[in-house]
Order: C-alpha cells, then structure tokens, then sequence
C-alpha cells in the first residue's frame, strides 16, 4: 500500500525526521504512522530489515536510500548518540539559520543525521551555534511540517539567531564528528587515529565535570560560551565516572559544549594551542602543559583515580597528564584551588564571565 502522500528524504536528514514528516504530511502523528506500520517507536539508530522494507513499501523510496538516513548512527557508538525527547521522537539540536531556509524554500523543517550525535553542537555550514530541541516539539499547520516551541515558530514569526561558537569549539566540532565515524582527527591534535582519540574523550569526560567539593566549579565550567548562565548543574561527583556519556546524552547542548571544548583544550597540541590563543581569548592562559589547567582542580583522591584512568592512553597523553599530576604543589588543596583560579584565569577574560549580579564564575555556585 503506497502512502497518499510521501515527501522525498533531503539529503542527510534523519531516519527520525523523516519518518516525523511522512506521518505530518498524512495527518497522524509519528507515534500513530508506527503503530499502523506494526512496528513500536521508531528506530533511527539501527532499522531492521523489515521496517526499512514496510517504509520503501508505503513511500516508493529505495531500501538504499532509507539505509543512507541512518548510515550516521550506524559508524557511532550508541554512547555518543543523544537520547530521543519523550514523545517527540526528536534526537539532537537543530541550526536555527538552516530551518529559517527551510522556511525560505518553502520546505519542511528536518533535522540531519549528525545532530543526533552528543558532539554535535554547532552548524558547520552556518558557523553557529545549535538550538536545544528540549521544550520543541513538531507542528503540522496542513502544509508544511514546523519545530514549534509552544506556538508555531515558522512562517509568522523568525527563529532567533543564535551566536557564533569560538575558534575553538568549531575546531573541536570538526574533529569529534570525524573520530565518531572513524576517521582522523586532523593533524592539530595530540593523538592522530580515531580510536585512540574515542578512548581519550572516554577517559576525560569524567574528569573535566569532576567537582572536588560543593562550592568548586567543574573544569568544563569555565568553557561555558553561554557565561554564568549555561552549565553548572552538570557535574559528577567522584568517584562516579562510569557511564558519563550516557550522561551527557540527556544534557542541554550548551552543557554538551562545554564539556567538548574542555577535552579539545586539552588534546590539541601545544603549538596549535597557542596559534589559537593568539585568535580568540581562552578560559586559561597558556602554560607548557594544559593538563596542568585541569589538575589543579581536583582533589588528591580524583587526581589519584585520574592516574590510574590514564594507564590505557597513548603516551603523547598519559606523560603529559601525569607530568602534570606529579607537578602540582601537595599543599592544602582548596587553598591551592583558589591560587590556580587567581594565576590561571586572565583579567580579560575574568571579566568577561562577571554574570548580572557582578559574580564570576569561579566564585561558589
């Protein structure tokens, strides 16, 4: 039985997109288009066979073709993949500049592939910042399919433009989307194959959102573009560190940043650390060796459980990370804490990260 009315898939867009817009432009919602397939809620991460076969039935669109939706998803591990929004169906942020040419062409809102993943969390067409799909959900008005946010956001009104992300998250933007499907990071970074790059971030994940104490921000925090107003609710006590990604699969994409941006600090080389420095303020000034950044903030236990994480890492890492772990003064470590803020964060950008009430963000949460 083919569909009254089946929408071409664009180009790297989503299985879940997809499947959202067939059912819009038939007049039932995606949770309803699944259960009259006989399937339950959409699998964008892994199609079966038989429902890649039921969709090329109903919509004329080729087996390859629906298997290219979800080729993204296939090369990732499920630990970098966002966790879809309850009763949306939605996984991932969208560009806000990309849906408003959707609106342009007179097309339907989609979403691509890649946004599904956790790294993902700026438009690298548009060079901006994504918006978090959290409180959006999708809207048919008879015509044309809409992420709307309480009201329909197209046609009579603009999405609002969101802000270009730092040299540095487009960097890091660039090479997470490449290690998470299995390619290179480029020649910036520390480490120079995928895999070994995938258990980098699997090891410092944890660390950068560790706090050592109420009162202390994580070192991601200071990574937040968003100022005083992004993610310091996401943090991880020690000595849990198992299973941040999943984690930071259900986090605000803001949250996501930060984090991103805080591993990229400290896996890019040194040379290409300081060629950046020289292009855009970063959070810390530069010192011969970034882990020291990291390690000031934590505690003798967490630095203790950081050495033993580490014994896995290639040694361009792991020498670097201990040097700097066997460097840091044994002095009082709050005080010590307090010191680092004071020597590590510049004046320029200690200001810039003053919120309204003229509090910085090294100061208590």
């Amino acid at each position: 039985m083919r569909l009254p009315f089946a929408p071409r898939p664009y180009a790297g867009e989503a299985l879940s997109s997809w499947v959202a817009r067939l059912a819009a432009h038939n007049f039932v919602d995606a949770e309803t288009f699944w259960a009259w397939l006989g399937e339950g809620p959409v699998d964008d991460l892994n199609p079966s066979t038989e429902v890649v076969h039921r969709l090329s039935e109903v919509s004329g669109v080729s087996h390859t073709d629906i298997k290219t939706l979800a080729r993204p998803l296939h090369r990732m591990r499920r630990d970098h993949i966002l966790n879809a929004l309850p009763n949306t169906g939605l996984r991932g942020a969208a560009c806000a500049a990309c849906l408003v040419e959707n609106e342009d062409a007179e097309e339907d809102h989609w979403l691509t592939g890649f946004a599904a993943s956790i790294w993902t969390v700026t438009c690298p067409r548009h060079a901006r910042h994504l918006l978090d799909l959290r409180g959006f959900d999708w809207q048919f008005d008879g015509a044309k399919l809409r992420l709307g946010q309480g009201q329909r956001l197209g046609g009579g009104g603009r999405l609002r433009a969101t802000t270009p992300p730092s040299k540095l998250l487009t960097i890091c933007g660039a090479a997470f989307r490449r290690v998470a499907i299995g390619r290179s990071p480029g020649s910036a970074w520390r480490i120079g194959n995928a895999a070994d790059f995938l258990k980098c971030i699997d090891a410092l994940a944890a660390p950068v959102c560790w706090r050592s104490g109420t009162g202390f921000a994580s070192f991601a925090r200071h990574f937040d573009e968003a100022g005083s107003r992004g993610c310091e609710s996401f943090y991880i006590s020690e000595p849990f560190s198992e299973g941040v990604l999943a984690a930071l699969a259900g986090e605000h994409v803001r949250t996501r940043a930060s984090v991103m941006a805080a591993i990229g600090h400290l896996l890019l080389k040194p040379d290409a650390l300081t060629a950046l420095a020289r292009e855009q303020p970063l959070p810390f000034d530069l010192r011969a060796n970034a882990f020291s950044n990291l390690v000031e903030f934590l505690n003798p236990a967490q630095r203790a459980r950081l050495t033993q994480g580490s014994s896995g890492l290639p040694d361009c890492v792991r020498e670097p990370l201990r040097a700097a772990i066997g460097e840091a003064h044994p002095i009082e470590f709050e005080s010590q804490l307090f010191r680092a803020h004071e020597r590590t964060i510049s004046p320029q950008n200690l200001a810039e990260r003053r919120n309204s009430d003229g509090v910085s963000s090294i100061s208590l949460q």
